[in-house]
């Protein structure tokens, strides 16, 4: 394993990459780097010394660091601003790291990933750009402790593309005044847990089967804290929803569902709703209260459980 340093043995980030061994490690100086990084190898670690390096593209490149198709890179303490498109793009490739970094007014996002698979994304601040995390076709990533707020579309975005997102962890996020929707999730098999989505538009937005939404608070969202579109088997449990101008959740076209042990309270229009084609699904041991005008409204209730012994109202 080899130090780089940038720039007193490189001058420019891009020049040290040209140059590393996979196991290289590329310590970056203090300073403003007017660059766009494509990077091809894998196994090397770029880490800005004391957090003070920052990649500024001044509106020429598209992209800050573009991983193409690379295995085991490291991006980590870097403030990156000013992109066409995004501060970091993930194209192909598998168990990248995206550590503590400070990604801001890019036009397009802060992070792409596209059918890159198996990476962490953690502790890095997201804002002021038009969608914070983007996700196109990926599967199995953990996406923990990002703060991501005041972004111009939406936050987190997981889902788009031809196949969806499908097995992500997103877990202890804050996903806080976004325009548009804190967390999209359109796919199978994804864990929202312990995230903080308050005041965007919309809280979260679910679409498709057998998610676990689990331990959220969801609050002072301008519309739905959770709406759940053409989502069968999901799991809803121990989230506080509250003070939002919409519903707590709402159901639409939905089978199999169970929502257990939340505390849905304060919303603006009804606690629970659900669509006259969503049927099956169990409601139990929910707190819901002091929702207007109604704790909950079922379009279709004879096929809905609702346990009455053990619901506050």
């Amino acid at each position: 394993m080899a130090v780089l340093r940038v720039p007193k043995g490189y001058c420019t980030i891009q020049e040290a990459v040209n140059a590393a061994r996979p196991g290289d490690v590329i310590l970056v100086d203090e300073g403003t780097y007017p660059e766009q990084v494509i990077i091809d190898k894998n196994n090397i670690c770029l880490v800005a010394r004391c957090r003070n390096a920052v990649l500024d593209g001044n509106c020429l490149w598209d992209f800050g660091f573009i991983l193409n198709n690379v295995v085991g890179v490291e991006i980590k303490d870097f403030t990156i601003k000013n992109y066409d498109l995004a501060g970091i793009f993930l194209l192909g490739g598998q168990a990248n790291r995206i550590i503590n970094n400070n990604i801001k007014k890019n036009d397009l996002a802060g992070i792409v990933l596209s059918g890159s698979n198996r990476n962490l994304i953690s502790r890095n601040t997201i804002r002021e750009n038009k969608f914070g995390i983007l996700g196109l076709d990926i599967d199995q990533n953990w996406l923990v402790k990002n703060r991501v707020y005041k972004n111009c579309q939406s936050g987190i975005v997981l889902g788009l593309g031809n196949s969806g997102c499908n097995d992500n962890a997103l877990i202890n996020n804050s996903s806080v005044g976004n325009a548009s929707i804190g967390i999209l999730a359109l796919g199978c098999n994804n864990l929202l847990l312990q995230n903080q989505v308050l005041q965007n538009e919309l809280g979260i937005l679910a679409v498709d089967d057998h998610n676990v939404l689990q331990g959220n608070i969801v609050k002072r969202n301008n519309c739905d804290a959770v709406l759940a579109v053409n989502a069968d088997n999901l799991y809803i449990a121990n989230n506080l929803i509250s003070n939002n101008c919409g519903t707590g959740i709402q159901l639409v076209n939905n089978e199999f569902d169970i929502i257990e042990e939340n505390k849905i309270v304060l919303n603006k229009d009804s606690g629970i709703k659900g669509s006259v084609d969503s049927i099956n699904n169990i409601i139990i041991r929910n707190w819901i209260q002091l929702n207007t005008p109604c704790n909950i409204d079922l379009m279709n209730p004879d096929n809905n459980v609702i346990n009455y012994r053990l619901f506050k109202s």
